[in-house]
């Protein structure tokens, strides 16, 4: 058997996030367009020829780049949830 106790817990909320290509910012009070970042994180594989071998990169990057960025050529799955039976649920 387990017995806990509480513990004060501290996490990090976001307060303003910026786009790193076109500096759009989204303050404290804009929790719906924060939604539409999207956070990149990646690591360079080894003999990475643009980022180099194992340094890490990261991009936060607003709705509107992202999709002037890739939304040409990427696969939009609109029936994402038509398997799901919402009877079911």
């Amino acid at each position: 058997m387990r017995s806990y106790k509480e513990v004060p817990t501290t996490r990090m909320e976001t307060d303003i996030i910026t786009c790193d290509r076109c500096g759009f910012v989204a303050g404290p009070e804009d929790w719906e367009v924060k939604q539409n970042f999207y956070e990149f994180a990646y690591t360079g594989a080894y003999g990475s020829e643009w980022f180099g071998d194992m340094v890490t990169a990261t991009a936060d990057i607003c709705e509107k780049c992202l999709y002037e960025m890739v939304g040409h050529f990427v696969q939009v799955d609109e029936d994402l949830f038509e398997w799901v039976d919402i009877e079911e649920i």
